[in-house]
């Protein structure tokens, strides 16, 4: 029961920050160009490589707390329908250079998030990499 209460309020808490964030940041950036997801799925990744990282150290609550900050409240304040979506609509508005870069910035930042929330999780943790 305390694991579904935890992705459960995870994913409450990341839907909220989700929207927040995106909101933010289109206010900031404007909306011709999908800013705030991009934000909230870099920010969303390096949270996750973190938290992985953290958690898989010696003398860690690992279940509960990954299912909170991982399942629960990054899975609900990244998305990828919302990057779907998005790019769609730059290809049916005719912005296909808009629509690639969309894929390529996500995917390149997402990958680079993890790879520094785990090297940040590592050097928190006192573990060489």
């Amino acid at each position: 029961m305390y694991e579904f209460l935890a992705v459960a309020l995870g994913g409450t808490l990341g839907g909220v920050a989700r929207y927040w964030v995106t909101a933010w940041i289109n206010r900031l950036a404007g909306q011709e160009f999908p800013w705030g997801t991009l934000i909230v799925n870099f920010s969303g990744a390096l949270l996750a490589g973190l938290v992985f990282t953290l958690f898989q150290t010696p003398n860690v609550a690992y279940s509960t707390a990954t299912l909170l900050l991982i399942t629960g409240f990054c899975g609900s304040y990244t998305t990828i329908s919302s990057l779907a979506l998005q790019t769609l609509q730059l290809v049916r508005e005719g912005h296909y250079g808009s629509a690639l870069a969309n894929i390529l910035i996500t995917m390149a930042i997402g990958l680079a998030a993890v790879w520094v929330g785990m090297l940040t999780g590592n050097w928190l943790s006192g573990v060489d990499t």
